[in-house]
């Protein structure tokens, strides 16, 4: 497991009702982790903190897995 996705899996669990360990690359954002918009916005600021790097909210918001927001923070701006 690397760094960058144990700490995604890290605030995801912050922000959803799934422990850290129960997290998968292909578990949906919205209905696997029960992540609605609103707390999707919460969600990207608290990546942009962890991660300290630019990210791009609509992109946020456009990825369906946790795979989609390993990819994005993984991409080189």
């Amino acid at each position: 497991m690397s760094d960058t996705y144990r700490r995604l899996t890290d605030v995801l669990s912050g922000w959803s009702k799934v422990a850290s360990p129960e997290i998968t690359p292909e578990m949906e954002i919205d209905a696997g982790l029960d992540i609605d918009s609103l707390t999707r916005l919460e969600l990207c600021l608290a990546l942009k903190k962890e991660f300290q790097q630019p990210i791009d909210d609509d992109q946020v918001f456009a990825a369906t897995t946790v795979s989609d927001l390993l990819n994005l923070l993984s991409t080189p701006e």
